[in-house]
C-alpha cells in the first residue's frame, strides 16, 4: 500500500514592511474572505475566513489570472491549484477588520462563558 504523508509548510512570519494599500472586496467563498488586486504592480491580495486572517500579497500575478480567480466557481480550489505555491508577503490583519468580523459573529476569538 502506497500512502503519502501530507506535509504542510511551516507557518511563515509576517513581513516587516508596511502593507501597500490594496482595497479588499468580499467574495463568495467558504475559504476566501476578501480579494484585492493592484494592476499597476500586478499584486494580488488575499485574506482568508479562518485562522489569523492575515493578508497575503502575491506579486507578479497577471490580470488574466486575477480575472480567472475572481470568476472561478470555487475560489478555494483555484487558489490551491494556481496561486498557493507562488511567492508571497504576509501582513497582519487590519485590527478594525477583526472588530467588524467579531461584531458580525465571525471567527475571531471571543471569551467563552462557563
Amino acid at each position: 500500500m502506497n500512502t503519502k504523508e501530507r506535509k504542510f509548510p511551516e507557518p511563515q512570519p509576517f513581513t516587516d514592511k508596511a502593507r501597500p494599500p490594496i482595497a479588499l472586496v468580499p467574495v463568495e467563498s467558504s475559504q476566501v474572505d476578501r480579494v484585492g488586486y493592484d494592476e499597476a504592480t500586478k499584486t494580488l491580495a488575499v485574506q482568508f475566513k479562518h485562522g489569523a486572517r492575515a493578508i497575503y500579497h502575491y506579486p507578479e500575478v497577471s490580470p488574466e489570472m486575477h480575472r480567472a480567480f475572481m470568476g472561478a466557481k470555487s475560489k478555494g480550489v483555484f487558489f490551491r491549484e494556481h496561486i498557493k505555491a507562488l511567492p508571497f508577503e504576509k501582513f497582519p490583519a487590519d485590527p478594525e477588520q477583526n472588530d467588524v468580523q467579531a461584531a458580525a459573529g465571525g471567527t475571531t476569538q471571543t471569551p467563552v462563558e462557563a
